[in-house]
């Protein structure tokens, strides 16, 4: 089972979500496999749901958690980033308010990916 950066284990746990033992359960299953995150592995297996995760995540990390059908995105906004990084780092732009892009990601654990559009942005400014 792939390490994911953000560990939802514990705040799973703690939530009352998931059930130490079924935790277990579902790692034991899964172990072998280093395709899935336990997250993946959980939504695969039923125990929660993929927006269970994405609201505990939000909860965590104190971000807002985003319905992208609120959003219109401009042409402007939306060629901000190439359509290929943007399905590998899984992120799409929303808006600009001021000097700030906007942006929604799948995993806003992944720092690098943040790191990585800070650097595109500002090259397109040159």
């Amino acid at each position: 089972m792939k390490n994911s950066v953000f560990n939802l284990s514990d705040y799973l746990v703690k939530s009352g979500t998931v059930s130490l033992k079924t935790l277990k359960r579902v790692e034991m299953l899964y172990m072998e496999d280093n395709t899935l995150t336990l997250e993946q592995a959980l939504i695969k297996e039923g125990v929660v749901t993929e927006d269970q995760i994405y609201d505990l995540m939000a909860k965590k990390m104190h971000l807002p958690l985003v319905d992208l059908t609120s959003y219109y995105i401009s042409d402007d906004v939306a060629q901000l980033i190439p359509e290929q990084m943007m399905e590998d780092l899984g992120v799409m732009p929303l808006t600009i308010e001021g000097n700030y892009l906007l942006i929604a990601m799948t995993k806003p654990e992944m720092y690098d990916a943040t790191i990585l559009l800070g650097e595109i942005l500002i090259q397109k400014e040159k």
